[in-house]
């Protein structure tokens, strides 16, 4: 007796060994390069909808002007951040800018996100409509503008209380948001 455990030839022992380490290994590589193809093939929605899953708080920079808060809605041009104003919808397009931080990694989990606008930058536009005075930052004037919406096909004018009037592509817009106080 050798002292090996039954069943267990004490002259395969180390061939076993090594054949387990190398499986081992192989499964580690398999997984590694999956891992990298997957991380590889993500969008930017992706990325995103991680993030508003999670619950994180982001700090995006669109145009020039940084807003914070959490992923509310995404969609192919629109990204909704609930901040501590409100809900502001920033213009996904590629004419516009843009790029963002994880501002906070969230403690308590996120969720699956709202479907207000249908991840349509112009539909979260025409429901700004609605309101008396919303905020309009665009790539000209990131800082915002105020006034009244009034969205066309591919343009929005903004109507401010004087009756100014701006107009300008709907390309243009990096963001909308209620009226800033």
């Amino acid at each position: 007796m050798t002292g090996e455990p039954p069943g267990r030839h004490p002259d395969l022992a180390a061939v076993g060994d090594a054949l387990r380490e190398e499986w081992r290994a192989e499964t580690e590589a398999e997984t590694r390069e999956a891992f990298e193809a997957w991380h590889h093939r993500r969008a930017l929605t992706d990325a995103l909808r991680e993030h508003m899953q999670r619950g994180d708080r982001l700090a995006v920079t669109v145009a020039g002007f940084r807003i914070a808060g959490i992923p509310e809605e995404i969609g192919p041009d629109l990204l909704a951040l609930r901040t501590f104003a409100g809900r502001v919808d920033i213009h996904r397009a590629g004419s516009v800018p843009l790029w963002f931080e994880l501002f906070e990694k969230a403690s308590d989990p996120g969720h699956r996100g709202t479907d207000v606008a249908g991840g349509s930058f112009r539909r979260a536009l025409e429901l700004r409509e609605r309101d008396d005075v919303a905020s309009v930052g665009t790539l000209f004037d990131p800082d915002g503008i105020d006034g009244k919406l009034v969205v066309g096909a591919d343009f929005v004018t903004i109507v401010a209380r004087m009756g100014a009037q701006v107009t300008i592509p709907i390309e243009f817009v990096a963001w909308v948001s209620p009226r800033r106080t």
